[in-house]
């Protein structure tokens, strides 16, 4: 602990503290979701880093922050970011809907989420890219062993066609879309 010095001591290039802010607004924009804007300061960053090659201060702020926004990337393109839109937008997209936790548990048959519509349990079953044929028997086999009466397919598209008792909604991850009854 004695070993730690304070910022103040530090004897690297202070002659380039917009390299620093320029790190900052690049992390501020790619938790905006402003990936393209966040690029463009880092790389703005690197620019005024010039004559940093071996700060370690800088390039280790520098590589953490990179990493952050990777991190950042990585949650938006994943399946968990739809889980987390449909609930947060489950009232637009199904009228009278509300997330509920179901009581009857079943660790052979989780749906991604249960919505109450109107008193009725009822699975919503979420997948990244496309609702295909096995999504459709995975929701199916929810609907039989839960006895629901309609179940929900959420995804970006549809590519199997589906019965009577499965309703599907329309879902990106950078937009909302869609609604069922």
């Amino acid at each position: 602990m004695n070993n730690l010095q304070p910022i103040f001591n530090y004897q690297g290039n202070f002659g380039c503290e917009d390299c620093f802010v320029s790190l900052a607004l690049a992390l501020e924009c790619a938790h905006k979701k402003e990936h393209e804007k966040a690029n463009g300061y880092f790389n703005l960053a690197q620019q005024q880093a010039i004559g940093l090659e071996n700060d370690v201060v800088f390039n280790s702020l520098y590589g953490a922050a990179r990493m952050e926004m990777a991190w950042i990337e990585s949650l938006d393109n994943h399946e968990f970011s739809l889980h987390s839109k449909f609930k947060e937008q489950v009232h637009i997209l199904i009228s009278g809907a509300e997330v509920i936790e179901h009581k009857r548990k079943d660790v052979h048959n989780q749906p991604d989420v249960w919505v109450n519509v109107n008193g009725i349990a009822r699975p919503v079953e979420i997948k990244k890219h496309s609702f295909d044929n096995k999504a459709l028997k995975q929701l199916s086999r929810y609907i039989k062993v839960f006895s629901a009466d309609i179940g929900y397919a959420v995804a970006p598209k549809l590519t199997t066609p589906l019965p009577s008792n499965i309703i599907f909604i329309p879902l990106m991850l950078k937009e909302i879309g869609g609604g069922a009854r």
